[in-house]
């Protein structure tokens, strides 16, 4: 069992982690949790021991009739009739639980899901105000959820009744043939022994019945457990996932750190260098996130990036400025054009493939628990030095070496004992350590003071010059010296070109951008270090 167990919940993590990002969006993380805590809880504990009740009270209750049945045959005979009617009796029963504990599995999902968007949002709701509305609505909740669980409840109590009833029959039944019609069992009347152990037989199978039908129903309700728990065994992966790369034989994988520099055939995925240059070009590509479902989010987008190019992406909220990451990442579905990197259509790239050689840093990092070294270097691939030379990129030796554990210091996913600065931090960190080609940035300086984004501005300068980058800007002022700016609106590119040129042309929106936001005077030249270096937001 417990073999199974751990089978189970490691084909669970494994569909899980491997499922389109249409499932999270369409799945309650209730759902989710639900299925990994309470269902998984049901397989490890109830399964196991409402099974080995049942494997020990069996054989026991069988061999009780029997001996019922030898010492008071028409006893015998109405207990085999009554144990009929009590499993014919389970059957239909089993199916009204069985519904009732799906309902109450649904009803706990609902629950643990509000409870997780009130804890994530606390703050946000304390601000508003609206605290009692959401209490009102945990009571709702509740109250649902506690009325699937009495249904249950009752099913158990109703099972047990009848299995009371069951036994209470038999009893009465070896009573009346071995006690008040001694006429019709004149052996066993004369045999006072016969009779007790007739008697001792059917008050037995009587207290069994009442114990198995607890363990009997529990067991039927563990199964629907397993039910829910194996339906995530069978999720579907993300589309072109499992793809193997024909480039690679057998045996010969290679790190996502370690990059190479032969050349890659123009249009094919020949060789395990690939991406040696990081020249990444959008050809009239158009996205969706469910294409002939949902409308395109991206339209028409063309453009092309240098090797080693740092790029600034910039536009107003909704202009489809994340939707180009996640096309990069082909978490987008394509409905038209194609994106290359070094000439290779990433659409023929396998998905693990492509995501090991672009690396990103999000706007809000997450961190896994473990020690920092680990969440640094996961594969444990680079050496102690190669660590505390990312630490000093992303400066952050001075914290690290404050602590006595030094690299081995714990990280905590929950109530992280980094600050959201130092996240992003690490994860730079991180970054340095994979040696990327292509390097996404999703505003990862928001959480930093003015001092530290322009250490950090520096180090993408100087410790990522081998990398092409593109980084997503609410601060102007962060890609002021990027080489190439990018503007988007409504899913479309609207300019691109040198950051210099876009910023001295008087009917640039770019120049539009940074008049709003102050950062260069009405009718001034373009000229970087005259510009404000003060944090403005769009």
């Amino acid at each position: 069992m417990r073999n199974l167990s751990f089978r189970l919940q490691g084909a669970m993590v494994s569909r899980v982690l491997d499922s389109p990002v249409d499932f999270f969006d369409s799945t309650p993380r209730g759902r989710v949790l639900n299925r990994f805590s309470t269902e998984l809880e049901n397989v490890d504990c109830c399964l196991y021991l409402s099974l080995k009740q049942i494997l020990q009270t069996l054989p026991a209750g069988i061999a009780r009739i029997v001996v019922t049945g030898l010492q008071a045959p028409a006893a015998g005979v109405l207990g085999g009739v009554t144990a009929a009617f009590y499993l014919a009796t389970m059957v239909i029963m089993a199916k009204a639980c069985n519904a009732a504990r799906r309902l109450e599995s649904v009803q706990a999902s609902h629950l643990l899901q509000h409870v997780a968007e009130t804890r994530d949002t606390l703050s946000v709701l304390r601000s508003y105000g609206v605290e009692e509305r959401f209490c009102r609505h945990s009571y709702r909740l509740v109250d649902a959820a506690m009325r699937a669980l009495l249904t249950l409840t009752n099913g158990l109590r109703s099972v047990r009744f009848l299995g009371g009833l069951c036994g209470f029959l038999v009893v009465m039944a070896s009573v009346a043939f071995a006690v008040i019609l001694p006429g019709q069992s004149q052996d066993l009347a004369n045999n006072g022994s016969a009779v007790g152990l007739a008697l001792s037989a059917s008050v037995g199978v009587a207290f069994l019945i009442m114990g198995s039908s607890g363990s009997v129903f529990f067991c039927l309700q563990t199964f629907v457990s397993v039910e829910r728990c194996v339906d995530y065994t069978r999720l579907p992966p993300e589309a072109g996932l499992n793809e193997e790369s024909g480039s690679e034989p057998d045996g010969e994988k290679t790190s996502p750190g370690i990059r190479s520099h032969e050349p890659v055939v123009a249009g094919r995925l020949d060789s395990v260098t690939w991406p040696s240059k990081g020249k990444l070009e959008f050809d009239k590509y158009a996205a969706s996130y469910k294409p002939g479902i949902l409308p395109d989010v991206l339209h028409d987008v063309s453009f092309v990036v240098l090797p080693r190019e740092k790029v600034g992406i910039v536009g107003r909220t909704g202009a489809g400025k994340s939707s180009l990451f996640m096309a990069v990442l082909r978490v987008l579905k394509a409905s038209a054009g194609c994106i290359r990197i070094d000439g290779v259509d990433i659409a023929a790239v396998p998905l693990r493939r492509l995501r090991s050689v672009v690396t990103v840093i999000p706007q809000d990092p997450c961190l896994t628990r473990g020690t920092l070294r680990n969440v640094l270097d996961p594969t444990n691939t680079c050496s102690d030095e190669d660590v505390w030379w990312a630490l000093e990129q992303a400066h952050l030796t001075a914290f690290v070496s404050r602590h006595p554990m030094k690299i081995l210091m714990d990280v905590e996913d929950v109530d992280n004992n980094f600050s959201a600065g130092q996240r992003q931090l690490v994860c730079l960190a991180r970054a340095l350590l994979r040696r990327p080609r292509v390097l996404l940035l999703d505003e990862a300086t928001s959480h930093m003071d003015g001092d530290t984004d322009r250490l950090v501005q520096s180090t993408l300068r100087d410790s990522f010059a081998h990398c092409t980058v593109l980084a997503i800007a609410h601060r102007l002022d962060t890609v002021l010296d990027y080489d190439k700016i990018l503007v988007m609106e409504a899913g479309r590119v609207i300019e691109f070109g040198p950051t210099s040129s876009l910023a001295t042309n008087q009917g640039s929106e770019f120049r539009t951008m940074l008049l709003s936001a102050g950062l260069a005077p009405e009718g001034a030249a373009f000229d970087s270090a005259e510009l404000s270096i003060e944090s403005t937001w769009l």
